[in-house]
Protein backbone atom coordinates (compact mmCIF):
# COMPACT_ATOMS: atom_id res chain seq x y z
CA UNK A 1 0.00 0.00 0.00
CA UNK A 2 1.44 3.40 -0.60
CA UNK A 3 2.33 5.13 2.48
CA UNK A 4 1.03 8.59 1.05
CA UNK A 5 -2.62 6.70 0.58
CA UNK A 6 -2.31 4.65 4.16
CA UNK A 7 -1.53 8.11 5.99
CA UNK A 8 -4.16 9.90 4.74
CA UNK A 9 -6.83 7.02 4.68
CA UNK A 10 -5.51 6.76 8.95
CA UNK A 11 -5.98 10.89 9.13
CA UNK A 12 -9.24 10.16 7.56
CA UNK A 13 -10.45 7.88 10.37
CA UNK A 14 -9.12 9.33 12.98
CA UNK A 15 -10.94 12.66 12.30
CA UNK A 16 -14.48 10.61 11.25
CA UNK A 17 -14.23 9.23 14.72
CA UNK A 18 -12.96 12.57 16.20
CA UNK A 19 -16.31 14.15 14.60
CA UNK A 20 -17.97 11.61 15.52
CA UNK A 21 -17.43 11.74 19.16
CA UNK A 22 -17.97 15.32 19.24
CA UNK A 23 -21.02 15.00 18.04
CA UNK A 24 -22.42 12.56 20.63
CA UNK A 25 -20.81 14.65 22.87
CA UNK A 26 -22.93 18.19 21.66
CA UNK A 27 -25.98 18.56 24.49
CA UNK A 28 -29.85 17.77 23.19
CA UNK A 29 -31.15 21.72 23.86
CA UNK A 30 -34.56 21.76 25.55
CA UNK A 31 -36.40 25.17 25.75
CA UNK A 32 -38.84 25.78 28.51
CA UNK A 33 -40.96 29.33 28.80
CA UNK A 34 -43.18 30.63 31.46
CA UNK A 35 -46.23 32.41 29.88
CA UNK A 36 -47.95 32.83 33.21
CA UNK A 37 -48.18 30.59 36.55
CA UNK A 38 -47.01 27.32 34.00
CA UNK A 39 -44.08 25.75 32.33
CA UNK A 40 -45.31 25.96 28.47
CA UNK A 41 -42.97 22.28 28.40
CA UNK A 42 -44.78 20.58 31.32
CA UNK A 43 -42.84 17.63 30.51
CA UNK A 44 -40.13 16.45 29.01
CA UNK A 45 -37.83 12.71 28.06
CA UNK A 46 -34.26 12.19 28.20
CA UNK A 47 -32.29 9.21 28.28
CA UNK A 48 -29.91 8.35 31.21
CA UNK A 49 -26.71 10.07 31.13
CA UNK A 50 -27.61 12.15 28.42
CA UNK A 51 -26.06 15.46 27.89
CA UNK A 52 -29.07 18.39 28.15
CA UNK A 53 -28.94 22.20 27.60
CA UNK A 54 -31.95 23.70 28.83
CA UNK A 55 -32.76 27.04 28.59
CA UNK A 56 -35.66 28.70 30.58
CA UNK A 57 -37.10 32.57 28.84
CA UNK A 58 -39.20 34.08 31.28
CA UNK A 59 -41.60 35.50 29.09
CA UNK A 60 -44.03 36.35 32.16
CA UNK A 61 -44.46 39.85 33.53
CA UNK A 62 -43.00 38.78 37.25
CA UNK A 63 -40.20 36.67 37.96
CA UNK A 64 -39.86 32.91 37.82
CA UNK A 65 -37.22 30.42 38.71
CA UNK A 66 -36.46 26.70 37.53
CA UNK A 67 -35.74 23.68 40.25
CA UNK A 68 -34.82 20.54 39.20
CA UNK A 69 -35.80 18.22 42.40
CA UNK A 70 -34.76 14.32 43.09
CA UNK A 71 -38.05 12.23 42.86
CA UNK A 72 -40.83 12.54 44.82
CA UNK A 73 -39.34 15.71 46.79
CA UNK A 74 -41.48 18.66 44.88
CA UNK A 75 -43.33 19.33 48.08
CA UNK A 76 -40.22 19.19 50.47
CA UNK A 77 -38.51 21.61 48.57
CA UNK A 78 -41.34 24.08 48.44
CA UNK A 79 -41.90 24.15 52.08
CA UNK A 80 -37.80 24.75 52.36
CA UNK A 81 -38.38 27.54 50.00
CA UNK A 82 -41.12 29.31 52.14
CA UNK A 83 -39.58 28.45 55.19
CA UNK A 84 -36.57 30.97 53.34
CA UNK A 85 -39.15 33.50 53.21
CA UNK A 86 -40.55 32.43 56.97
CA UNK A 87 -37.30 33.36 58.29
CA UNK A 88 -36.68 36.46 56.45
CA UNK A 89 -39.45 38.43 55.21
CA UNK A 90 -36.95 40.53 52.67
CA UNK A 91 -36.10 37.37 51.27
CA UNK A 92 -35.82 37.80 47.04
CA UNK A 93 -34.18 34.56 46.03
CA UNK A 94 -35.86 31.20 46.81
CA UNK A 95 -33.52 28.27 45.86
CA UNK A 96 -32.62 26.71 49.28
CA UNK A 97 -29.46 24.82 50.01
CA UNK A 98 -30.18 20.83 50.05
CA UNK A 99 -29.41 17.89 47.94
CA UNK A 100 -32.71 17.30 47.17
CA UNK A 101 -31.90 20.16 44.25
CA UNK A 102 -30.48 18.55 41.30
CA UNK A 103 -29.92 21.78 39.22
CA UNK A 104 -31.25 25.07 39.30
CA UNK A 105 -31.60 28.49 37.49
CA UNK A 106 -32.14 31.63 39.46
CA UNK A 107 -35.16 33.72 39.40
CA UNK A 108 -35.11 35.35 36.35
CA UNK A 109 -36.94 38.77 35.12
CA UNK A 110 -39.18 39.17 32.70
CA UNK A 111 -37.55 38.96 29.60
CA UNK A 112 -34.56 37.42 30.58
CA UNK A 113 -33.05 33.83 29.79
CA UNK A 114 -30.83 31.52 31.38
CA UNK A 115 -29.19 28.59 29.79
CA UNK A 116 -27.63 24.89 31.95
CA UNK A 117 -26.30 22.42 30.91
CA UNK A 118 -25.96 19.25 32.56
CA UNK A 119 -25.72 15.77 32.54
CA UNK A 120 -29.22 13.18 32.80
CA UNK A 121 -29.21 10.92 35.89
CA UNK A 122 -28.28 7.51 35.29
CA UNK A 123 -30.71 6.54 37.28
CA UNK A 124 -34.32 6.28 35.47
CA UNK A 125 -36.93 8.17 37.18
CA UNK A 126 -39.40 10.94 37.10
CA UNK A 127 -37.52 14.56 38.23
CA UNK A 128 -40.17 17.40 39.42
CA UNK A 129 -39.26 20.92 38.03
CA UNK A 130 -40.91 23.73 40.06
CA UNK A 131 -40.49 27.64 40.48
CA UNK A 132 -40.05 28.17 43.65
CA UNK A 133 -41.46 31.68 44.40
CA UNK A 134 -43.67 31.45 47.23
CA UNK A 135 -47.16 30.29 45.75
CA UNK A 136 -45.74 29.24 42.70
CA UNK A 137 -44.87 25.71 43.09
CA UNK A 138 -48.05 23.64 43.64
CA UNK A 139 -49.22 24.98 40.06
CA UNK A 140 -46.32 25.78 38.39
CA UNK A 141 -44.28 22.98 38.08
CA UNK A 142 -43.54 19.91 35.53
CA UNK A 143 -41.58 16.54 35.25
CA UNK A 144 -38.33 15.48 33.70
CA UNK A 145 -38.68 11.62 32.70
CA UNK A 146 -35.09 9.62 32.77
CA UNK A 147 -36.10 6.64 31.35
CA UNK A 148 -35.84 4.76 27.54
CA UNK A 149 -39.60 4.41 27.57
CA UNK A 150 -42.12 6.88 26.30
CA UNK A 151 -44.05 8.95 29.15
CA UNK A 152 -47.90 8.19 29.71
CA UNK A 153 -50.24 9.93 27.78
CA UNK A 154 -50.55 13.91 28.88
CA UNK A 155 -54.16 13.46 30.36
CA UNK A 156 -53.57 10.62 32.61
CA UNK A 157 -50.08 12.05 33.97
CA UNK A 158 -50.40 12.66 37.90
CA UNK A 159 -46.82 14.45 37.43
CA UNK A 160 -47.62 17.38 35.48
CA UNK A 161 -50.50 20.20 36.43
CA UNK A 162 -53.70 20.70 35.80
CA UNK A 163 -53.39 23.53 33.50
CA UNK A 164 -50.91 20.83 31.36
CA UNK A 165 -54.32 19.00 30.42
CA UNK A 166 -56.89 21.36 30.33
CA UNK A 167 -56.57 24.47 28.06
CA UNK A 168 -57.19 28.05 29.52
CA UNK A 169 -60.64 29.16 29.58
CA UNK A 170 -62.32 25.84 29.90
CA UNK A 171 -63.52 26.36 33.54
CA UNK A 172 -60.82 23.82 34.52
CA UNK A 173 -61.08 23.41 38.54
CA UNK A 174 -58.91 21.44 40.47
CA UNK A 175 -59.89 17.98 40.04
CA UNK A 176 -60.95 17.57 43.81
CA UNK A 177 -64.15 19.15 42.13
CA UNK A 178 -64.47 15.93 40.37
CA UNK A 179 -66.50 14.96 43.16
CA UNK A 180 -70.02 16.39 42.32
CA UNK A 181 -69.83 14.09 38.91
CA UNK A 182 -69.23 10.47 40.93
CA UNK A 183 -65.75 10.63 41.57
CA UNK A 184 -65.07 11.70 44.93
CA UNK A 185 -61.61 11.04 46.64
CA UNK A 186 -60.39 9.69 49.06
CA UNK A 187 -57.55 12.09 50.34
CA UNK A 188 -56.85 15.31 50.17
CA UNK A 189 -56.45 17.58 47.50
CA UNK A 190 -53.38 20.35 47.62
CA UNK A 191 -52.54 23.48 45.39
CA UNK A 192 -50.37 26.31 47.39
CA UNK A 193 -51.70 29.41 45.63
CA UNK A 194 -53.01 33.22 46.15
CA UNK A 195 -56.03 32.86 48.04
CA UNK A 196 -58.27 35.62 48.69
CA UNK A 197 -58.45 37.07 52.42
CA UNK A 198 -55.06 35.46 52.87
CA UNK A 199 -51.19 35.78 53.08
CA UNK A 200 -49.25 34.92 49.87
CA UNK A 201 -48.32 31.19 51.49
CA UNK A 202 -51.91 30.35 51.08
CA UNK A 203 -52.49 26.49 51.03
CA UNK A 204 -56.04 25.77 49.60
CA UNK A 205 -57.05 21.98 50.94
CA UNK A 206 -60.17 20.15 49.41
CA UNK A 207 -61.26 17.43 51.31
CA UNK A 208 -63.81 14.20 50.99
CA UNK A 209 -67.28 15.06 51.40
CA UNK A 210 -67.51 18.72 49.37
CA UNK A 211 -65.83 20.72 52.32
CA UNK A 212 -62.24 23.00 51.94
CA UNK A 213 -60.49 25.45 53.69
CA UNK A 214 -57.31 27.66 53.14
CA UNK A 215 -54.46 27.39 55.59
CA UNK A 216 -52.27 30.55 55.67
CA UNK A 217 -48.32 29.00 55.83
CA UNK A 218 -46.77 32.77 56.55
CA UNK A 219 -48.95 33.24 59.51
CA UNK A 220 -49.23 29.78 60.55
CA UNK A 221 -53.18 29.62 60.92
CA UNK A 222 -56.54 28.91 59.54
CA UNK A 223 -58.16 31.64 57.48
CA UNK A 224 -61.38 30.24 56.65
CA UNK A 225 -63.35 26.68 55.49
CA UNK A 226 -65.74 26.60 53.13
CA UNK A 227 -68.08 23.36 51.88
CA UNK A 228 -69.18 23.29 47.57
CA UNK A 229 -66.74 23.01 45.23
CA UNK A 230 -63.25 23.28 45.46
CA UNK A 231 -60.97 26.31 43.56
CA UNK A 232 -60.81 27.10 40.19
CA UNK A 233 -57.42 28.19 39.21
CA UNK A 234 -57.61 29.41 35.36
CA UNK A 235 -56.79 32.55 36.24
CA UNK A 236 -53.65 31.48 38.18
CA UNK A 237 -52.30 29.40 35.26
CA UNK A 238 -52.57 31.83 33.07
CA UNK A 239 -52.30 35.10 34.95
CA UNK A 240 -49.19 36.73 36.02
CA UNK A 241 -49.22 36.03 39.37
CA UNK A 242 -51.78 38.88 40.36
CA UNK A 243 -54.99 37.12 40.17
CA UNK A 244 -56.56 34.96 43.48
CA UNK A 245 -57.90 31.62 43.06
CA UNK A 246 -61.40 31.42 42.78
CA UNK A 247 -63.16 29.96 46.27
CA UNK A 248 -66.22 27.58 44.58
CA UNK A 249 -68.39 27.59 47.06
CA UNK A 250 -69.60 29.32 50.81
CA UNK A 251 -67.23 30.08 53.58
CA UNK A 252 -69.51 28.27 56.70
CA UNK A 253 -66.11 29.70 59.15
CA UNK A 254 -63.71 32.77 59.07
CA UNK A 255 -61.65 33.44 61.60
CA UNK A 256 -60.96 36.95 61.74
CA UNK A 257 -58.78 36.92 64.89
CA UNK A 258 -54.90 37.81 64.69
CA UNK A 259 -52.66 34.74 66.08
CA UNK A 260 -56.00 33.16 67.73
CA UNK A 261 -53.22 30.83 69.86
CA UNK A 262 -51.45 32.73 72.77
CA UNK A 263 -49.19 31.11 74.59
CA UNK A 264 -48.71 31.69 78.34
CA UNK A 265 -51.14 34.54 78.75
CA UNK A 266 -54.50 35.89 76.75
CA UNK A 267 -52.47 38.90 75.40
CA UNK A 268 -49.35 37.49 74.56
CA UNK A 269 -48.93 36.53 70.64
CA UNK A 270 -46.12 33.91 70.14
CA UNK A 271 -43.53 34.15 67.33
CA UNK A 272 -44.68 31.67 64.34
CA UNK A 273 -42.24 29.60 62.26
CA UNK A 274 -43.69 27.13 59.96
CA UNK A 275 -41.66 23.73 59.27
CA UNK A 276 -43.67 22.17 56.86
CA UNK A 277 -46.47 19.44 56.23
CA UNK A 278 -46.12 16.04 56.54
CA UNK A 279 -48.86 13.61 54.88
CA UNK A 280 -50.48 11.01 56.77
CA UNK A 281 -52.60 9.06 54.91
CA UNK A 282 -53.19 11.15 52.09
CA UNK A 283 -54.04 14.65 54.79
CA UNK A 284 -51.68 17.13 55.40
CA UNK A 285 -50.58 17.92 58.90
CA UNK A 286 -49.01 20.98 59.46
CA UNK A 287 -46.19 21.43 61.50
CA UNK A 288 -44.93 24.85 62.83
CA UNK A 289 -43.71 26.76 66.07
CA UNK A 290 -44.73 29.16 68.25
CA UNK A 291 -42.89 30.27 70.63
CA UNK A 292 -40.37 27.34 70.40
CA UNK A 293 -43.67 25.22 71.39
CA UNK A 294 -43.90 22.39 68.80
CA UNK A 295 -47.29 22.76 67.20
CA UNK A 296 -48.97 20.26 64.80
CA UNK A 297 -52.08 20.55 63.48
CA UNK A 298 -54.50 18.28 61.23
CA UNK A 299 -57.94 19.66 59.94
CA UNK A 300 -60.02 16.60 58.71
CA UNK A 301 -64.00 16.62 57.73
CA UNK A 302 -66.52 16.80 60.14
CA UNK A 303 -68.85 13.30 60.13
CA UNK A 304 -71.13 13.35 56.83
CA UNK A 305 -69.12 16.57 55.91
CA UNK A 306 -71.13 18.71 58.32
CA UNK A 307 -68.20 20.89 58.84
CA UNK A 308 -64.59 20.48 59.84
CA UNK A 309 -62.67 19.35 63.08
CA UNK A 310 -59.37 20.66 64.12
CA UNK A 311 -56.80 18.74 66.10
CA UNK A 312 -53.97 20.99 67.62
CA UNK A 313 -50.74 19.22 70.04
CA UNK A 314 -48.68 21.05 71.63
CA UNK A 315 -44.93 19.42 72.87
CA UNK A 316 -42.75 21.42 75.33
CA UNK A 317 -45.28 23.20 76.58
CA UNK A 318 -44.69 25.04 80.15
CA UNK A 319 -47.14 28.01 80.29
CA UNK A 320 -50.63 27.41 79.20
CA UNK A 321 -52.35 27.72 76.14
CA UNK A 322 -55.10 30.27 75.08
CA UNK A 323 -57.24 30.08 71.85
CA UNK A 324 -58.87 33.56 71.14
CA UNK A 325 -62.19 33.61 69.23
CA UNK A 326 -63.04 37.21 67.88
CA UNK A 327 -66.69 38.05 69.05
CA UNK A 328 -68.25 37.94 64.99
CA UNK A 329 -66.36 34.24 64.99
CA UNK A 330 -68.57 30.94 65.07
CA UNK A 331 -67.82 29.48 68.81
CA UNK A 332 -66.79 25.59 67.88
CA UNK A 333 -67.56 23.13 70.10
CA UNK A 334 -63.93 22.23 71.86
CA UNK A 335 -62.46 19.04 73.32
CA UNK A 336 -59.30 19.36 75.88
CA UNK A 337 -60.14 23.10 76.59
CA UNK A 338 -62.59 25.20 78.83
CA UNK A 339 -64.13 28.55 77.26
CA UNK A 340 -63.94 31.52 79.45
CA UNK A 341 -66.20 33.84 77.56
CA UNK A 342 -64.16 33.85 73.53
CA UNK A 343 -61.16 32.75 75.57
CA UNK A 344 -60.32 29.09 75.70
CA UNK A 345 -58.04 27.59 77.97
CA UNK A 346 -56.27 24.83 77.96
CA UNK A 347 -53.78 23.81 80.37
CA UNK A 348 -50.89 21.32 79.59
CA UNK A 349 -50.18 17.80 81.38
CA UNK A 350 -46.49 16.99 81.55
CA UNK A 351 -45.16 19.58 78.99
CA UNK A 352 -48.34 18.55 76.27
CA UNK A 353 -51.73 19.55 75.46
CA UNK A 354 -54.15 18.63 72.57
CA UNK A 355 -57.12 20.40 71.51
CA UNK A 356 -60.20 19.31 69.24
CA UNK A 357 -62.46 22.14 67.81
CA UNK A 358 -65.23 21.16 65.53
CA UNK A 359 -66.83 23.87 63.16
CA UNK A 360 -70.30 22.86 61.72
CA UNK A 361 -71.91 24.11 58.89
Amino acid sequence: MNKTFFVLLISTFLFTGMAADTQAQSPREIVIETPGLLFKEPRFLVKPGEQIKLTMKNTDEMSHDFVLTRPNQRERVIALALAMLTANPNETGFIPTTPLIIQSIPMLKPGEEKSITFTAPEREGIYPYLCTYPGHGTVMYGAMYVSTMPMPPIDVDTNVPESAKHPAGSGAMASHDMMHMGNAPKTATIYRTYMPDSGPAGIAVGLPGGISYNWDAGACRLRYAWSGGFVNLDKNWMGNGKDLAEVQGTVFYREHTTDPIRIGSKDHVPAHQFKGYTMVNGFPTFNYLLDGVKVTERIMAAAKGSGIQRTLTFTGLKKPVWFVRAAEDKKPAAIGGKWEGNYLAVKPVSGKARLVLTYTK
